[in-house]
């Protein structure tokens, strides 16, 4: 904020100046006007120099004017051939985008497909396992059940022979009771 003040004071102070100058200029104008005035021949000759001065100022302005003007031409051609050049790159750079994104989906496809064939592969062999394990632990239950089997039947064997002993031994009544239990099981 204070550089724009102090640039529009600057203004101000050149434009002062300017004023004065001007002002300067045109006392200075008079006096050649009455000095004209009074020289009528002399005149004649510096106003064709000043002519000719202004028209070598306008031929140089238009020459100015000219070379702006093919400035001009040239920076909006700049301008079309950056917004043309802008525009193919653009178009190469979405070109790739999809050519990177067809190859990313390519490459999760078939990481998808090769994973689901592991997992896949993982369960037959954890199926397998587990099947070999239901297998095993079926045949060792069998054989547990056998083992149980023969102990009971070897204690039920003791058994008997301990109550053969008691009815032997007890006779009568107590025999015949247990001879009765044993039959009802």
């Amino acid at each position: 904020m204070v550089a724009m003040e102090e640039r529009v004071s600057r203004l101000e102070g050149a434009y002062e100046q300017v004023d004065r100058r001007l002002g300067r200029i045109g006392e200075e104008i008079r006096d050649l006007r009455s000095d004209v005035n009074s020289r009528i021949e002399g005149v004649e000759g510096r106003i064709e120099g000043v002519n000719s001065r202004i028209e070598g100022v306008n031929s140089r302005i238009e020459g100015v004017e000219g070379r702006i003007e093919g400035l001009r031409g040239e920076m909006n051609g700049r301008m079309d051939e950056t917004n043309r050049a802008i525009e193919g790159l653009r178009a190469e750079m979405n070109v790739q985008i999809e050519g990177l994104r067809a190859e990313m989906n390519v490459q999760i496809e078939g990481l998808r497909a090769e994973m689901n064939v592991q997992i896949e592969g993982l369960r037959t062999e954890m199926n397998g396992q587990i099947e070999g394990l239901r297998t095993e632990m079926n045949g060792q239950i069998e054989g547990l059940r056998d083992e149980v089997n023969k102990r009971m039947g070897g204690l039920e064997a003791r058994l008997n022979a301990i109550l053969i002993s008691v009815i032997v031994v007890g006779g009568g009544v107590v025999g015949s009771l247990v001879t009765l239990i044993l039959r009802t099981t």
